[in-house]
């Protein structure tokens, strides 16, 4: 049953313990995690004890969701999308420019 990264599972009679074990990021929920968590839940549905009892490695239950990225690509890609809301924001500054303009010529024409 531990065929996972970051559950344990232990079994003690009619009891199943799934312990969250990211100690290091007190327990908080990644991507991987949340995967991991719902395949044991389903596996367990079947061959799980009667009761099920989630807890956390270390000094924490969880610290909620992990808002950091999990692999490399995905920091590649939150660095990407940064850079695009950079030039974003430069496209609007000059889109802005632009309209002034031309709201400066068309009041200049009304006059």
């Amino acid at each position: 049953m531990n065929r996972y990264e970051t559950l344990l599972i232990e079994e003690d009679g009619p009891v199943t313990w799934i312990l969250l074990n990211r100690p290091e990021k007190l327990n908080a929920i990644s991507d991987q995690l949340q995967g991991e968590l719902i395949d044991a839940l389903e596996a367990l549905k079947s061959s799980g004890g009667k009761v099920i009892v989630l807890r956390g490695q270390g000094r924490c239950f969880s610290a909620g969701y992990d808002l950091a990225p999990d692999n490399e690509e995905a920091l590649l890609e939150s660095a990407r999308i940064k850079k695009l809301s950079g030039k974003t924001r430069e496209y609007q500054t000059i889109l802005k420019k632009i309209l002034q303009s031309f709201k400066q010529r068309y009041r200049n024409m009304e006059t």
